[in-house]
Order: structure tokens, then C-alpha cells, then sequence
């Protein structure tokens, strides 16, 4: 009898969705992450979903923040009192990688319902002018590979993320 694998490295075709948690190692890396105030940086979930839309592209995900501290800055040429970085996941199928995206928000004027918009869209359009001028920047960011592919089990080449479900196209 042969045994097929239903989702060894999806050949051409990548899954709909993809289903991670982070590790310990990746939890332990956050409490590193403190505000002004010492606040650590703290986790939005246990696991995270991130699902395919338009364009080969996948959502963003957030899923970790580092507390809103009170502070005044300057962000351009207007001084805001606040900030807030948050931590986002991407996905992009075709490197076999999640990207772990930092955002620095300024001033309280960013509300939730940008939240809800950022999340519904990928990362090239949340970039846009419209996000900067209402305080939103993105500061930077690192790659997690899945080095040999895409398999329920599977640990990213940093060991911050641990692949749990994947769904294929139906």
C-alpha cells in the first residue's frame, strides 16, 4: 500500500492558511521587550492564523505589543504624547517564511478600527501615506524560514514559531 502525504511541501500550490504558535524561545524573547515605563512586551494569542488573499499575498497578523507608554515625541514635525510598537506576522509562501513586522504608533489619534483594516490587508498596502500621517510607521522586522517546507510539526530556522494546522485550497 502507498502512503501519500497530503502536505509535503505543497509542490506548486501553496495551503490557504497556515496555523502557528510561538515557542518558548520566542515568548522568552519578548519579556526582553520593555517599555519606558518597564512594561514587557506581551502575546495576543496562542496561536495565529494567517490566510491567503488577492495576489499570492497573506494578512497580517497581530500578535504581540508592547505597552503604550506616555511620553512626548516628535513624529513629522508634530509633537504627539504617546507611543506603542506592535508586532505583526506575514506570510510569504513562495520563500517558505513568516515575517515578524514592528510597528510604532504616535500620539492616541490611531484607533481600533485602523487595527481591524490592517489586519484585513497585506503588508504592501499598509505601508501607504494615509497610515503615516495618521502615526503609524514601520520600523522593521525579521524572517522566520521554514527551511523544509511546510509540515504540521515544523519549527522556523530561529525556533520562534511552530507550524500547528495548515488548510489546504478546497
Amino acid at each position: 500500500m502507498k502512503h501519500i502525504k497530503l502536505f509535503e511541501n505543497f509542490g506548486a500550490e501553496y495551503p490557504f492558511s497556515i496555523t502557528v504558535e510561538p515557542t518558548e524561545k520566542f515568548k522568552r524573547s519578548l519579556l526582553d521587550i520593555k517599555n519606558s515605563e518597564g512594561e514587557p512586551t506581551y502575546l495576543l494569542g496562542n496561536e495565529f492564523r494567517l490566510v491567503k488573499n488577492m495576489q499570492d499575498q497573506y494578512n497580517l497578523v497581530k500578535i504581540a505589543t508592547t505597552p503604550f507608554e506616555l511620553t512626548r515625541n516628535e513624529f513629522d514635525g508634530k509633537m504627539l504624547i504617546g507611543k506603542q510598537d506592535d508586532y505583526w506576522l506575514s506570510y510569504d509562501p513562495k520563500n517558505s517564511e513568516i515575517y515578524v513586522h514592528t510597528s510604532r504608533i504616535f500620539g492616541s489619534e490611531f484607533n481600533f478600527d485602523r487595527d481591524r483594516e490592517l489586519i484585513s490587508t497585506d503588508r504592501r498596502y499598509a505601508v501607504s501615506e494615509d497610515y503615516r500621517r495618521a502615526g503609524l510607521l514601520w520600523i522593521g522586522g525579521y524572517y522566520c524560514k521554514f527551511e523544509n517546507g511546510f509540515e504540521v510539526g515544523m519549527v522556523d530556522h530561529r525556533g520562534y514559531f511552530r507550524i500547528t494546522k495548515l488548510e489546504p485550497f478546497s
